[in-house]
């Protein structure tokens, strides 16, 4: 039998398996860590828009029940309530106009913006702040001002933190009172100096914690509703949306570069690894056979079994 340049008939069945054996056992285990290693066959998923986390998230345009973050609470609780709504419009600047003057006329005003995209595609972010008792009738609005496609109402708590900021602002007072008594009754400069630098901590205390105060009852009484406008994609868009050629370009040619190195990788095994462990496995084979044969032989001839020669062959 002749494999390419090879005649297998100059070499024992013996010596043939030590070589597919120790062959074996070197690609097995390489293409194994090639296949593990795998091909990247495209680009990392980009970051998407921030992901809402707050109560009550609607999509696929349906619309939350005005007032259903507030279930079950109290008129006397103190509740900071924020939304946030995506509206998909025909053109946004008329929106945003009719926008501003529906919070306007409910005490309102817009706080910030933010305008990104191309003119194709243009999208504006707006952050309004209005009344609180307001804010059902402003979120109706904004609903019915073109598309939803989401929308996210959060409200949370803030009652205790406003009792304790009135508790600590109380105490303090009353030290404050007390302090400047003592200021009337100081007889010594010495007096005067130590009562003057307790007052002035007490008095920063209170400053520090009306500021606090006042900026948690500014938030109950003004909710924040943010809104983005949007105009609808073309199709054309959406099929080139997140595309970059240059990107794919780059991952294509990463993948070239990956399969040549591992066919190089396998054609250095091959010559390196591969060829000596072959030529040892065939040299251990051939002495496994030539050891073997003779008991073999022997061990028919015991048992009456003989076997057929070949006629060799001359040349």
């Amino acid at each position: 039998m002749r494999i390419g340049l090879i005649n297998t008939s100059r070499f024992s069945a013996a010596t043939l398996a030590g070589a597919l054996i120790a062959a074996a056992l070197v690609i097995v285990p390489t293409l194994g860590g090639l296949l593990s290693s795998g091909v990247s066959t495209g680009a990392a998923p980009e970051a998407g828009a921030p992901t809402m986390v707050d109560k009550g998230v609607v999509s696929g345009g349906a619309a939350l029940a005005p007032g259903a973050a507030l279930d079950g609470a109290r008129v006397d609780q103190s509740v900071i309530r924020t939304a946030y709504l995506q509206v998909e419009i025909g053109d946004v600047d008329v929106a945003r106009t009719h926008l501003e003057d529906r919070v306007k006329a409910a005490g309102g005003y817009a706080s910030s913006s933010t305008r990104y995209g191309d003119a194709s595609a243009p999208v504006l972010e707006i952050t309004f702040r209005a009344p609180a008792t307001a804010l059902d009738d402003l979120l109706a609005a904004f609903r019915s001002e073109g598309k939803l496609l989401s929308e996210s109402i959060n409200s949370y708590e803030v009652t205790m933190q406003l009792v304790d900021l009135e508790a600590r602002l109380k105490s303090l007072r009353a030290s404050e009172s007390a302090y400047l008594d003592l200021m009337k009754r100081a007889s010594s400069v010495a007096d005067v100096i130590a009562v003057q630098t307790e007052l002035t901590h007490v008095r920063a205390d209170i400053e520090s914690y009306d500021a606090q105060r006042a900026a948690l009852a500014d938030q109950v009484a003004m909710a924040t509703i943010t809104v983005q406008l949007s105009t609808p994609a073309s199709p054309v868009t959406d099929a080139t949306k997140d595309f970059d050629l240059g990107r794919e370009i780059g991952v294509a040619v990463a993948n070239l570069i990956a399969v040549g190195r591992g066919a190089i990788v396998l054609a250095l095994n091959a010559v390196v690894v591969l060829l000596p462990i072959v030529v040892v496995g065939a040299l251990a084979g051939g002495l496994v056979g030539r050891a073997v044969g003779p008991i073999a032989g022997f061990a028919g001839n015991a048992l009456g079994v003989t076997g057929r020669r070949r006629p060799s062959r001359r040349r």
